[in-house]
């Protein structure tokens, strides 16, 4: 048995269900409380009494999602801007990777990707070379 921690829109889902389930509180109750419909949590108590809190998690917790670049290429693309491509902006990298790799990812993609190996630092935003001057009380004054 996995452990889960639990949202708390989850916490708060579970408490009404679990209420529902020993009758302190009646479907309809319930149902608009979690801003749902009645069929959906009659679908919520059956899933709380067979599965137990787990019921409740949502399926997909835990996965990567499947339109996930694969590790492989991102590990390429990791690669080749530490190496071939040392030096280029991100713009200029993967308009490289297109033409010259023929990988077609886009650049806030790839930027996301070196962040996360750490390969890509964000650039520090520098104050404007020109400062605000308080104006004169007169104009024409300097």
């Amino acid at each position: 048995m996995q452990r889960w921690q639990l949202s708390q829109k989850e916490l708060a889902r579970y408490g009404v269900v679990q209420n529902t389930i020993e009758g302190h509180l009646n479907v309809d109750l319930a149902a608009e409380e979690l801003c749902l419909s009645r069929r959906q949590v009659f679908r919520l108590k059956r899933k709380l009494e067979e599965k137990g809190i787990e019921g409740l998690i949502h399926g997909n917790r835990g996965r990567a999602s499947p339109r996930r670049i694969p590790d492989p290429v991102r590990d390429t693309i990791n690669y080749l801007y530490q190496g071939k491509y040392d030096g280029f902006n991100i713009s200029h990298f993967t308009e490289m990777l297109a033409e010259r790799e023929g990988i077609f990812i886009s650049r806030e993609t790839v930027r996301g990707i070196l962040l996360e190996k750490g390969s890509y630092k964000k650039k520090k935003k520098y104050p404007k070379h020109r400062s605000w001057r308080e104006p004169m009380p007169k104009e024409g004054m300097m």
